[in-house]
């Protein structure tokens, strides 16, 4: 959650607001986890990635080389970055590499980097939302531990089960909804170097292949500290199909991995190997496929909204969550500048941004949660907007793809 200062309660706030930074952030958190308490993500920048620069000094941006989960892969602007997508028997490329510049980073390297351009202090943890309290000029929110913030507007930035959207519309309103798929994800170490490598033979950043029997299945290096120690690489390798009675039996993570490599016995190398070879112990955390798709609200004259998985949550396979949350940012930073210039009321903004967000945001959780379904139907696969789009921004709201909205219509 992000808020902007306007009161005097907080010292800090007032030091703030006097500097060039307009916001404070506050998390949920107690403190930046570490050690054993990192769950390591990876997650693409492609179609955002001019917006991020634009949103970012020069110098701020140059950094994000070392945001990559391989910092030492010098990504061009004609990468062939975002991988083909192959059939999972024949290895056949049912959809060509897209050939763009895209970065695939750590979410963890990638918030420390952001963290550089705050001035010290602005980030505050241990401070979980219970409440907010709008007022005529400012809005006041609350937390856990018996602290308070006041400021001139709120932005929930704060993920797919969001307080700051609950507030906004009630706990059954803001619920997100699940789909009938299981997906896992692990983080991987292959005990010798050679079966890294041949790991990642299929694609130095990211790899996927779907079988007929309605099973995907992805590779992706998350950590190489060292190009040349293979040994040390940690990879990502997820996996989904469509939820059975059996995967609701048992829970714990030997019998999940067990079924991770029964269920990718039969895929092409280096998948099957990828799924066949992970230690046995290592953890398989689930992932939990939720959607919301967003509605006009309440925003209190403007301030308080949200952005991101706050605002329009969506299932994963077409990779468009953090580049809408992108959008979103320089969006709503582009809207309080024009309040700040005194171009524009606080609320005619946030209403002019929330209007476009929720369409835009709302047409690709529909479109995202499509896809999800698609993709594990052999018979609709090709029809997908994976498959039909890559990983391009979706055009303007409302041109779901004409094979794509007949199988949405049928589904409903």
């Amino acid at each position: 959650m992000a808020g902007s200062p306007e009161a005097a309660e907080d010292p800090w706030m007032r030091k703030h607001e006097s500097a060039d930074g307009d916001g404070n952030v506050y998390e949920e958190k107690a403190k930046e986890p570490s050690g054993q308490n990192v769950i390591i993500i990876g997650a693409g920048i492609h179609w955002a990635l001019p917006l991020l620069e634009e949103l970012l000094s020069p110098e701020l941006f140059a950094g994000i080389q070392k945001c990559q989960t391989d910092p030492f892969h010098v990504t061009s602007d004609d990468d062939p970055s975002q991988p083909p997508c192959l059939h999972g028997v024949t290895g056949e490329i049912l959809k060509p590499s897209l050939r763009a510049k895209m970065h695939r980073v750590s979410r963890n390297k990638m918030r420390r980097w952001l963290l550089e351009a705050l001035p010290e202090h602005s980030v505050n943890c241990d401070k979980r939302l219970i409440d907010i309290h709008p007022g005529d000029d400012t809005v006041t929110a609350r937390f856990a531990n018996g602290t308070e913030t006041t400021g001139s507007c709120i932005i929930g930035a704060d993920g797919p089960r969001s307080g700051v959207r609950q507030f906004l519309l009630g706990a059954e309103q803001a619920t997100p909804s699940s789909v009938p798929y299981v997906a896992t994800r692990t983080i991987v170490t292959y005990p010798t170097a050679e079966q890294a490598l041949y790991v990642r033979s299929a694609h130095p950043i990211n790899a996927m292949a779907f079988h007929p029997d309605g099973v995907w299945t992805w590779i992706s290096p998350i950590d190489i500290p060292n190009a040349e120690a293979p040994e040390t690489w940690k990879f990502q390798v997820m996996t989904s199909w469509r939820k059975s009675d059996d995967d609701e039996k048992d829970g714990t993570a030997a019998v999940r991995l067990a079924n991770i490599k029964m269920r990718t016995k039969d895929f092409i190398e280096p998948f099957r190997s990828a799924n066949a070879w992970i230690p046995d112990g290592t953890p398989v955390y689930a992932n939990r496929m939720t959607y919301w798709e967003p509605f006009p609200w309440d925003n209190h004259a403007g301030r308080i909204s949200l952005a991101g998985d706050a605002a329009h949550p969506m299932t994963f396979h077409r990779g468009q969550g953090l580049q809408h949350a992108i959008e979103d940012v320089a969006k709503y930073v582009a809207a309080l500048a024009t309040v700040k210039s005194g171009q524009a009321k606080l609320k005619d903004a946030i209403d002019e941004y929330e209007t476009e967000m929720i369409a835009r945001g709302g047409e690709e959780v529909r479109l995202s949660k499509l896809n999800t379904e698609m993709v594990h139907q052999w018979d609709k696969l090709m029809q997908s907007p994976l498959l039909q789009k890559g990983a391009k921004k979706n055009a303007l709201p409302g041109s779901l793809p004409a094979q794509a909205a007949a199988s949405s219509a049928h589904q409903s």
